[in-house]
C-alpha cells in the first residue's frame, strides 16, 4: 500500500521506518522541497493482518512525523464530446491583443504536450515526466496539447508565453496517477520558473501533501489554475481545484447556465472562482483539429487569460492577476461567475489603444423586416466591449450587455421605406465605434380583409377561409397554409388557432401585411339531461325525454334509438316494450347548427310479467264462513309488490302492502253468497289474479 509521510526537518526517513519496525518494499521517493517520502508500506508487529490504520496511528503518533496519509488517485477522465456552437470564446471577451512583453512560463500538468502546427517547438521549454519512469514529456492523448495551444498557441490567448509540459500519467493509463506525481509536478514546475500552473487532474480528498504543493508554489508567486471537474461531483469540492488559493475553474453553456460537462457551487459553499463556455476547438498532437471538450477546455481558457495578464504587466503579483480575474466577472444572468477575459487584463495595465471595431452588425442591407426582428451584433477590441447600443434616428432604443444574448427592435407600425440602424460598440475604457445598416420595413403591407368567416363566428374544426386581397396581392397564406387564388379571392381551410385566423398577404416586393380574424371555436355538442334515469325500470309503452338541452351554436335536432331501431327526432319518445321484458338501451344524438354531435346512452329494464301470487291460507271455496275471515297471501315481484287487494263479489273489501300479506273480511256483512279473489299490484302496474272462490254465509 503506497503512503505519503511528511518529515520534520532532517529526518532520516528510511531509519524511521527501521525504528518503528515498518518495512517497505521497493525505493523510498522522496520530495525534498516538501519534506515528504512515498513509500509502499507494511508494518511488521501486523504483517499478516489489516495493519494499515495500525500503521498510520504508529507514524502519526512519532514526533519526527508531520503527517502520514494514504496515497490517492489523482484522475484525468476526459469529458464527453459535444458540438460546438461557434460562440465558445465569444462569452468570455477576450482581447484583441493576446500578447504582452513580460516572460511567461505557463506548467501544463496532465499527459504531456507536443509541439504542433499550432504550437512550434520553440515556445515549448524543457519539462518534466513526474513519474519519473519514461523520461518523456510528450503527449499520450492530444488533451495536453490542444490545451497548450490554447493558452499559447500561434491563435491561442496568448501567444507571447511559454509552454512547460509537465507528464503525469502512465503511457499504460492516462486516466489516473498517484497524488505523489501530481505534487512533484506542482514543486517541479515551480523550481524551474512557471508563473502559472494548470491542470486538469482532480482528486477526491483533501490530502496534506497536495495541500503543501500548492503552498510550496503560492509562497513562491505562482498562480494555479485547476478544473473543478464535473456535475458527477455534485457541487462537492475536488482538489487541488477546492483549495483557496487556487483558481477553481468550471464550465458552463455558451448562455452562462449551467452543463453536466461542468461542476457548480452550493448555497453554502461558493469555491468555485470563476468559468468559461464548455469546449474550445483546438489542434492537436496528430496536427487534427478537434475540440477540447467540457471543462478541460473551460480551464485552458483561464490559463491562458492569467498568463495573458502576467505577460501584459511585468512585475505584476499572482494575488493581483487572482483578484483581477475574480472581481470582474461576469455575474449577472449566469449559473456561475463567468470570465471576462479583456476587463480583467484592461483592470490590470489600464491601457486601450483603439476603439473596438464592429465585425458585424448581424444585418444585412436592404434586409426586408416586417416585425420584431432579434440579431446578434458582434464586436473585438484590443481590451473587451463592455456593451452594444442600437441607435434609430439619434435615439438608443436597445442595449445588448452580455455577447451571448440577441438585440431586439420594434419596426414602426405602418410604414413602408427604409430605415438606417446604426450599432455602436462601447469598450470598457469607455472607446466607441458605430457602424449603420440601412434596412427596408414594411409594416403597411398590401390590402385586404377576411371576408369569411365573419369576426365571432361559431366554427368548428377545419373551416374554409376567404380573403380578399387588393390587385396587388402575389401570394397569401393562413395559418401557415397556402391559399389558392380565384380572382381577387384568396381560400384555404385550415383549422383556427386559439380562436384566430392569421392571414400574410405579400405583394409583389415581399411586403407583408397580417389581417387577423377571431372566431369562436365550438367543437363540442350539445349537452342534456336524459331521462329516465339508468336503469330505471318499466313496463309497456314508456315516455323517454331530453331536459336542460343547451349548446353555445344552437341545437339542430335531437334523435333516439332504442335497441338499435330509429324511433324519430325530437326531446319526447315513446318507447313500446309490448309483453317483453329485459334491458332496452335508449341511444339520444344531438346535433348543433355546426354539426357537432354529442350522444347519451341510458339503459332502462322493461318488466312487463305479473307478480307471482298464490293464496297460503283461507278458507277453500263453497266453504260456510261466518264473522271476520282471513286470508294469507304469498307474493313475490322483480319490480317489488305495490299493493295486495282481496275482492268480495267485484268489491275491494282489504288491502296490505306489507310482505306477510293478510287480509281480513267481515262476512257478516256480505251477502249470503260470495265470490272471493286476491289481487297483486307491483310498483309498475302489473297485476296478477288468483283464481276466484265461493263462500257461503252461514
Amino acid at each position: 500500500m503506497p503512503f505519503t509521510v511528511g518529515l520534520a526537518p532532517g529526518v532520516d526517513a528510511a531509519a524511521l521506518f527501521e525504528r518503528l519496525n515498518v518495512e517497505f518494499y521497493g525505493s523510498i521517493e522522496t520530495i525534498a522541497q516538501l519534506n515528504a517520502v512515498q513509500a509502499n508500506l507494511y508494518y511488521e508487529p501486523d504483517k499478516y493482518g489489516l495493519g494499515y490504520d495500525k500503521l498510520l496511528d504508529a507514524l502519526r503518533a512519532d514526533p519526527q512525523v508531520r503527517y502520514a496519509e494514504k496515497e490517492e488517485l489523482a484522475y484525468q477522465f476526459p469529458p464527453a464530446a459535444h458540438t460546438l456552437d461557434g460562440s465558445e470564446l465569444d462569452i468570455v471577451r477576450l482581447p484583441r491583443v493576446r500578447s504582452g512583453s513580460a516572460p511567461v512560463t505557463v506548467a501544463v500538468i496532465g499527459n504531456g504536450v507536443t509541439p504542433n502546427q499550432e504550437l512550434p517547438a520553440e515556445r515549448v521549454v524543457a519539462g518534466y515526466d513526474a513519474t519519473e519512469i519514461y523520461r518523456r514529456t510528450t503527449d499520450l492523448t492530444g488533451r495536453g496539447t490542444m490545451a497548450a495551444g490554447i493558452i499559447a498557441g500561434d491563435s491561442g490567448i496568448c501567444s507571447s508565453c511559454k509552454i512547460m509540459p509537465i507528464r503525469l500519467t502512465l503511457e499504460s493509463d492516462t486516466t489516473q496517477s498517484l497524488s505523489d506525481s501530481l505534487a512533484r509536478g506542482i514543486v517541479w514546475a515551480t523550481d524551474n520558473g512557471a508563473q502559472v500552473i494548470t491542470t486538469t487532474a482532480y482528486l477526491h480528498f483533501d490530502t496534506t501533501l497536495i495541500r503543501e504543493a500548492v503552498r510550496y508554489a503560492t509562497e513562491r508567486g505562482v498562480l494555479m489554475v485547476a478544473s473543478a471537474s464535473t456535475d458527477a461531483h455534485q457541487g462537492r469540492r475536488v482538489f487541488p481545484a477546492g483549495f483557496d488559493d487556487v483558481l477553481a475553474v468550471s464550465a458552463v453553456t455558451t448562455s452562462g447556465q449551467d452543463t453536466m460537462r461542468g461542476n457548480h457551487n452550493t448555497e453554502t459553499d461558493r469555491w468555485i472562482d470563476v468559468a468559461a463556455a464548455e469546449g474550445v476547438p483546438a489542434v492537436d498532437h496528430n496536427n487534427e483539429s478537434k475540440v477540447l471538450a467540457g471543462v478541460e477546455g473551460s480551464t485552458a481558457v483561464v490559463a491562458g487569460t492569467v498568463a495573458l495578464a502576467f505577460a501584459s504587466r511585468p512585475g505584476v503579483t499572482a494575488a493581483e492577476v487572482r483578484k483581477a480575474i475574480t472581481d470582474t466577472t461576469t455575474t449577472d444572468g449566469v449559473s456561475l461567475p463567468l470570465l471576462n477575459a479583456g476587463t480583467a487584463v484592461y483592470s490590470l495595465t489600464g491601457q486601450d489603444s483603439a476603439d473596438p471595431e464592429i465585425t458585424s452588425t448581424g444585418l444585412t442591407t436592404d434586409q426586408l423586416i416586417t416585425d420584431v426582428m432579434s440579431f446578434r451584433p458582434s464586436a473585438v477590441d484590443d481590451t473587451a466591449v463592455t456593451r452594444m447600443e442600437l441607435y434609430v434616428g439619434g435615439d438608443k432604443v436597445a442595449t445588448r450587455w452580455n455577447p451571448w444574448q440577441s438585440m431586439n427592435w420594434s419596426p414602426p407600425e405602418n410604414f413602408n421605406g427604409r430605415i438606417a440602424l446604426t450599432l455602436r460598440a462601447v469598450d470598457v475604457a469607455g472607446r466607441s465605434s458605430s457602424a449603420t445598416t440601412t434596412v427596408r420595413v414594411d409594416t403597411a403591407g398590401p390590402a385586404g380583409s377576411i371576408v369569411s368567416p365573419a369576426a365571432g363566428a361559431r366554427v368548428r374544426g377545419s373551416v374554409e377561409v376567404v380573403f380578399r386581397g387588393a390587385a396587388d396581392v402575389a401570394s397569401a397564406e393562413v395559418n401557415g397554409v397556402a391559399m389558392k387564388r380565384a380572382g381577387s379571392d384568396w381560400s384555404a381551410t385550415v383549422a383556427p388557432s386559439g380562436g384566430r385566423l392569421v392571414v400574410e398577404a405579400t405583394d409583389k416586393d415581399g411586403y407583408r401585411s397580417r389581417f387577423t380574424q377571431t372566431v369562436v371555436v365550438d367543437n363540442d355538442g350539445p349537452a342534456a339531461t336524459v331521462n329516465p334515469k339508468q336503469n330505471t325500470r318499466v313496463r309497456g309503452t314508456f315516455t323517454t325525454s331530453l331536459t336542460a338541452v343547451n349548446d353555445a351554436s344552437g341545437v339542430a335536432k335531437a334523435e333516439l334509438w332504442a335497441n338499435g331501431k330509429y324511433l324519430g327526432a325530437g326531446y319526447s319518445k315513446k318507447v313500446a316494450t309490448g309483453q317483453s321484458s329485459g334491458n332496452v338501451k335508449l341511444v339520444w344524438k344531438l346535433t348543433d347548427r355546426l354539426g357537432n354531435t354529442r350522444s347519451y346512452t341510458r339503459t332502462v329494464i322493461a318488466d312487463n310479467k305479473a307478480p307471482s301470487l298464490s293464496i297460503t291460507k283461507a278458507p277453500g271455496d263453497k266453504a260456510k264462513v261466518k264473522g271476520t275471515v282471513q286470508v294469507t297471501v304469498k307474493a313475490s315481484d322483480a319490480s317489488g309488490i305495490a299493493r295486495i287487494e282481496l275482492s268480495v263479489n267485484g268489491k275491494v273489501v282489504a288491502t296490505d302492502k306489507t310482505a306477510g300479506y293478510v287480509l281480513r273480511v267481515n262476512t257478516d256483512k256480505q251477502k249470503k253468497t260470495m265470490k272471493v279473489r286476491v289481487c297483486a299490484y307491483d310498483k309498475l302496474g302489473n297485476i296478477a289474479y288468483t283464481g276466484t272462490r265461493t263462500w257461503y254465509r252461514r
